[in-house]
């Protein structure tokens, strides 16, 4: 089941998560250009209310933790687009192709 629908389904079962563990939850857990994972993130912060958006923003502040700060990017970006800005989402972590970063 995806993050999207495990939310959507029993949004109160995710209330009290970190967002570590909203991000472990998403895909298979690693952030990654164009991966499942980013895709349901990203997906999933846009269901966010303001209010948790912003404690997650918080914590990837003051917590640090694998990915957090491609994490905060995501939330921003959210944020960014609640404000009716045009934003591009940004890479992840870049791939490489054939030994040249692509």
């Amino acid at each position: 089941m995806s993050l999207v629908s495990l939310y959507e389904k029993h949004p109160d079962e995710l209330s009290g998560y970190r967002v570590e563990q909203i991000v472990a939850l998403a895909g298979d857990g690693r952030l990654r250009d164009g991966s499942e994972c980013s895709t349901e993130l990203r997906a999933f912060f846009r269901k966010m209310d303001l209010n948790r958006l912003g404690a997650f923003i918080h914590e990837t502040l003051s917590e640090k933790f694998t990915d957090s700060g491609f994490v905060l990017q995501d939330l921003v970006n959210e944020l960014g687009r609640r404000l009716s800005f045009d934003v591009q989402n940004g890479l992840n972590r870049p791939g490489f192709r054939g030994g040249q970063l692509a």
